[in-house]
């Protein structure tokens, strides 16, 4: 009998452990031995002088036929059945391990079984195989740690595994038990199958997303992947967390010489939906995450070392490219269309039983047709990094990684609120970055250029900057610190124009007009920043801490000829949260106004949570209505979020005006400004007030040859909502008008003058009355005025709006004894 048809006789050993025993019946040509470990020989009669054998009844020799020819009918109904047993022992040790399963072998020998598996529910099974073919050997008392049947080749044509896959993990169903305990299992150092060749198999992964399908073929040989072959058909997915739409994609693995892996892999999706959260499903009409026309593509040669288990497999040279777009994605962080992206790696892998790790260059190309995140705009924005050394690790003391190269970017248009930037270039010439479980430190330097830079009212065309900075992050501690070389050539602030096109039409302007020169001295001006140090860094709240120091000096070479200046006070910052610091600030040309402004013990103040800081001012300047101010003042200002800007006066500041038209020619005005209340002046969002005392008010209008003197009192000045009519109210204490006129042709004696003016939104009026002594008692006679309104920006402006259309030209009045001050030369 050959050894293929040998019986398969089984034993029951204990509880549920069996083994397969070889037997052979007894008849067989003599010899040493009948197959069960017998002697083949009988014993011999009983010829001496014994006592003979009973008479009668079945003898020794009868039972021993018995029993042989019982054993050989067993045997043969056993050959005969010896499949199905197999296939019940089978089914029987798989229910033992909690596995329900539908065994049929189709042929069973001692080295060779065909047949088809069916594990898991009939509908949905967790495995099944259409039919597989199995060489393999038997080793019954190996020992040693050696396995009792060791596969040689298996063959299996349309077998069906399905997965769950979720936290992470590979759940095998009802056999997850039975494979985590053979991938716990201590290595036996036993050889792996010499082939193991899967047809048109098919895979089922059940994950958060929905279910995958792939199909595919798969070639082992000696242990190691030779061919891999999948494919994804076009179908949909839908789960808790995900939806979406597959076109195709393929997998293609093979090996090659040089102990690698050659992969080829591509997919396509038409669009997915991405939910986070807790996947609840009510959720799908919101999705976090909405992609459209997705497509992946993979080239690469990975590491395939021999002789080798676990990540050791994975050291060796690796080469490949991973690119994939997108038409469209729209997230809560980010929406964008025309995406782009590619990673080339050309480096080595290097892989134990402590991780893995690959270091070697890289290549990371990024592009986005428009980028919108949150008010930021971008345009056609790229991403380049050529020349990247990178070497990363994952090993069981966490992530660490280390960078260092060159980096591009370029950005067509940019725009966040009022911020514009077209045609910008970011270069780092050099940058090096590190990261591992104690912190993250990076170095860098490069530049910066612009077409044009635009906020509000202010412009640069041809801006550029250097810099170099670097950034650290220790035990949730941060600082990152910037220092920078700034220029624009061609620089321009618009917001003076729409005044300054009225100063240039009112025929009193002054010529040196401030406004007027102002204006045209910003328009095309070139500005250049040195040594502007930055720092940002991690404070007791959410909100980062900063301090800004300009280590050289800021200047602007103004149109025209003029110069502005901003200088740091020796060893300050010009803004800091975590020092007091400020600045100078000189404003000087042929036609422009004289202005120096000094700030000092400036900086955050956590009791407003704003700014804070102390002025001195000196300017000299001229604008319609007035020439010839010269103002001195010096007090303390705060700014906040939530109250705005506050301004105060340490001391009574001093006012004089050499002209002005207000109705009439107005000469010599000088006054006196101290603070009541609070502030002198606040502003906020909603507009602005100026309130205060004035005293010391003198002025003379030589049109109409009269003198003022002696004027104190209150004033209000403030703006009005949806108006540009500057709201006012002047209290008028008291003042002394006197004729400028002498001798005969007097035409009044002196008069004192006391009552309110107002302005509103219609017309500026205002109620006086004029008192002279007569006969040691005073006259008095009211006098009223009512002139058009004087106009005002109701919100801060850049520059001033201060329109006092003239009523007319004055006339002369004879001389009286109570007459009273000219109407139309009221001082605003």
């Amino acid at each position: 009998m050959a050894d293929d048809e040998a019986l398969w006789f089984p034993a029951q050993m204990g509880g549920s452990d069996s083994f397969l025993r070889v037997t052979r019946p007894d008849g067989s040509s003599d010899g040493e031995d009948d197959g069960i470990g017998l002697p083949n020989s009988r014993p011999p009669r009983n010829t001496g002088g014994g006592k003979p054998p009973r008479k009668g009844g079945f003898k020794a020799s009868s039972w021993l036929w018995i029993a042989l020819w019982g054993t050989a009918a067993i045997g043969i109904v056993t050959v005969a059945a010896r499949k199905e047993i197999a296939a019940e022992i089978t089914r029987g040790w798989l229910k033992s391990q909690g596995v329900t399963a539908k065994v049929k072998f189709d042929t069973l020998s001692f080295s060779h079984v065909s047949g088809t598996v069916l594990i898991g529910d009939a509908v949905r099974p967790d495995v099944s195989v259409e039919h597989f073919d199995a060489d393999y050997s038997l080793s019954l008392f190996a020992g040693h740690g050696q396995p009792l049947l060791r596969l040689n080749r298996l063959h299996a044509v349309h077998p069906l595994v399905a997965l769950v896959l979720k936290d992470g993990r590979l759940h095998f169903g009802s056999l997850d038990k039975l494979v985590q305990n053979a991938l716990n299992a201590p290595a036996t150092g036993a050889p792996p199958p010499q082939l193991i060749q899967l047809d048109d198999a098919s895979v089922l992964i059940t994950t958060d997303y929905g279910v995958v399908r792939t199909r595919g073929n798969l070639t082992v040989a000696d242990g190691r992947i030779r061919y891999l072959s999948l494919s994804l058909p076009a179908s949909q997915f839908n789960g808790p967390r995900g939806a979406g739409d597959i076109r195709d994609g393929t997998i293609v693995a093979r090996a090659i010489a040089g102990d690698q892996l050659e992969v080829h892999a591509a997919f396509d999706v038409t669009n997915a939906d991405i939910r986070g959260g807790d996947g609840v499903v009510e959720d799908a009409d919101h999705p976090d995450l909405h992609v459209q026309a997705i497509g992946v593509t993979l080239d690469a040669h990975l590491p395939y070392r021999k002789g080798t288990v676990g990540l050791g497999t994975l050291t060796g040279p690796l080469t490949g490219t991973l690119s994939a777009h997108a038409d469209g994605l729209q997230s809560p962080a980010a929406v964008g269309d025309g995406l782009e992206g590619s990673l080339t790696l050309n480096g080595a892998l290097a892989g134990d039983r402590h991780g893995l790790t690959y270091d070697g260059m890289t290549r990371l190309v990024a592009r986005a047709g428009t980028l919108t995140s949150g008010t930021l705009d971008g345009k056609d924005v790229r991403l380049d990094l050529p020349a990247l050394h990178l070497r990363a690790g994952f090993t069981d003391k966490g992530l660490s990684a280390a960078a260092a190269g060159t980096a591009a970017a370029d950005v067509a248009a940019l725009r966040q609120g009022d911020v514009f930037v077209k045609d910008a270039h970011l270069d780092l010439g050099t940058f090096s970055l590190s990261t591992d479980a104690n912190g993250t430190h990076g170095d860098f330097n490069g530049s910066l250029k612009a077409a044009r830079a635009a906020a509000g009212d202010f412009s640069v065309d041809g801006a550029s900057a250097s810099f170099a900075g670097s950034a650290r992050s220790e035990s949730g501690q941060w600082t990152a610190a910037v220092t920078s070389d700034i220029v624009g050539s061609r620089a321009s602030y618009t917001g003076l124009s729409a005044l300054a096109a009225d100063h240039r039409k009112d025929p009193k302007a002054p010529k040196d007009d401030a406004v007027v020169a102002m204006d045209r001295a910003f328009r095309g001006f070139a500005i250049r920043v040195r040594g502007l140090k930055t720092t940002l860094m991690s404070g007791a709240s959410t909100t980062p801490h900063y301090d800004v120091r300009l280590n050289g000096s800021a200047e602007a070479q103004l149109n025209g000829g003029g110069r502005m200046v901003v200088t740091p006070l020796a060893g300050k910052p010009i803004l800091s949260t975590e020092a007091r610091g400020g600045f100078a600030l000189a404003l000087d040309g042929a036609d422009l106004p004289k202005l120096k402004l000094g700030i000092s013990d400036f900086g955050s103040d956590p009791r407003i949570t704003g700014l804070s800081g102390r002025y001195a001012l000196t300017a000299r300047f001229s604008t319609a209505p007035v020439s010839g101010v010269a103002l001195d003042a010096h007090g303390q200002f705060n700014a906040a979020a939530d109250t705005g800007l506050a301004v105060t006066l340490d001391a009574p500041a001093t006012v004089t005006v050499a002209s002005a038209e207000l109705g009439d020619h107005i000469e010599n005005l000088t006054g006196t400004v101290s603070q009541t209340g609070g502030a002198l002046f606040r502003a906020n969002p909603g507009g602005w007030h100026a309130s205060g005392l004035y005293s010391g008010l003198s002025l003379s209008a030589p049109v109409e040859q009269i003198t003022l003197g002696g004027g104190q009192g209150r004033f209000d000045v403030f703006s009005q909502a949806d108006s540009d009519v500057l709201g006012m109210k002047l209290l008028l204490d008291g003042a002394t008008i006197t004729d400028a006129v002498v001798g005969d042709q007097r035409r009044f004696n002196p008069m004192r003058l006391a009552g309110t003016m107002t302005q509103d939104r219609k017309a500026l009026g205002g109620r006086f009355t004029a008192s002279v002594p007569v006969a040691g008692k005073p006259q008095r006679r009211p006098i009223s005025a009512r002139l058009p309104a004087i106009y005002w920006p109701r919100t801060l402006p850049a520059g001033l709006a201060l329109r006092a259309p003239s009523p007319g030209p004055a006339t002369k009045r004879p001389a009286r004894a109570c007459s009273p001050p000219p109407t139309s030369t009221i001082p605003a």
